[in-house]
């Protein structure tokens, strides 16, 4: 996995869900709300509106993005755990014995059916 890219992808994240500036009080309130439900209703958008100072838009918005991330997120790790599942995979077959592995072509024509005997 390129760590480098990771990174990249981390900061262009955050650079997306910092466009409205929240305080850290705010940030635990909503992510403590995204953890239990990530689409709250709209009694809970307003609670949330309540405790933590901002309006309803602005919540339904963060929700938005968050939900935006969460599937990226979601989509890179399944890649991830799929292409390391498809090396494994790969990895095994190639050190297995049972593998059909000819070296040269004088090895193919023995396995030819209309070879001549």
């Amino acid at each position: 996995m390129d760590f480098n890219l990771l990174r990249d992808i981390n900061c262009a994240i955050f650079d997306f869900m910092q466009q409205q500036k929240y305080s850290a009080d705010q940030l635990i309130k909503l992510e403590n709300e995204f953890s239990k439900t990530m689409c709250p209703s709209a009694s809970a958008h307003a609670q949330l509106a309540k405790e933590t100072g901002l309006t309803e838009k602005q919540i339904e918005q963060w929700f938005e993005r968050r939900r935006t991330v969460w599937k990226f997120y979601l989509y890179f790790w399944m890649l991830n755990a799929i292409l390391k599942r498809m090396k494994m995979h790969y990895k095994n077959i190639m050190q297995s014995d049972k593998i059909f592995r000819p070296l040269n072509w004088a090895n193919w024509k023995k396995y030819l059916w209309y070879r001549n005997t």
